[in-house]
């Protein structure tokens, strides 16, 4: 069982907020939803649950497998037992669909077999394409390559920006698959979009306003 419970959650940035403070509450099997404006802080607060940047908050508490983690260890936890999906492809464009996967596996602790890399593909519908660089494929299978991670090892939560930004009915599909499953077997998922996911499943939207001064 995974949960997190943030209580007047922001961001700083030159110890200034981005947004009005927020609650967010998250827990396994669960979808919720960041919305707000351009600029707000969306990317800043999944990336900051990263440890990336500087968190402000009340109360921090995350619980996994029966422990009860509070603020510097919540965020080690998160960033150990969390996958990040962003807008840039973090993949080496000289090197091979499976050669980038493997690597990405390895900072996961993870080896990845030929078989897993082909299984990988086949998942993504880059199935025939594990030999091919990064640099050679078309941007929507670049960012179907781009989604590994997310099934490499097993982890609690899912930080996705904008996963659906830029991607065609194929790939739409797909990552809204991955999702459905992700939450089927426990997993969090916390998403930033400008508008409605077209996701089918519910969800819960937090939203980011600006501080009001």
């Amino acid at each position: 069982m995974f949960s997190l419970s943030a209580r007047a959650l922001t961001c700083l940035r030159s110890d200034q907020p981005l947004f009005a403070p927020v609650d967010l509450q998250l827990q396994s099997g669960q979808l919720v939803l960041l919305e707000g404006d351009n600029g707000i802080g969306k990317t800043t607060l999944l990336r900051a649950l990263l440890g990336l940047f500087q968190l402000k908050y009340q109360s921090l508490q995350l619980e996994s497998a029966g422990f009860l983690l509070s603020d510097a260890a919540a965020q080690t936890h998160l960033r150990q037992h969390s996958r990040w999906l962003g807008h840039a492809p973090a993949m080496k464009s000289a090197l091979s669909v499976a050669e980038n996967w493997q690597f990405l596996a390895a900072l996961y602790d993870q080896k990845l077999t030929r078989a897993d890399a082909e299984a990988l593909a086949d998942q993504l519908q880059l199935a025939g394409f594990e030999d091919a660089s990064i640099a050679s494929l078309s941007a929507g299978q670049r960012k179907r390559a781009q989604l590994a991670p997310l099934l490499i090892g097993k982890c609690d939560l899912w930080l996705l920006d904008e996963p659906f930004a830029n991607l065609d009915r194929a790939g739409i599909a797909v990552v809204d698959q991955l999702m459905q499953g992700a939450l089927r077997q426990g997993r969090a998922i916390l998403a930033s979009s400008h508008g409605v996911l077209p996701f089918a499943s519910q969800t819960r939207v937090v939203r980011l306003l600006p501080e009001l001064v």
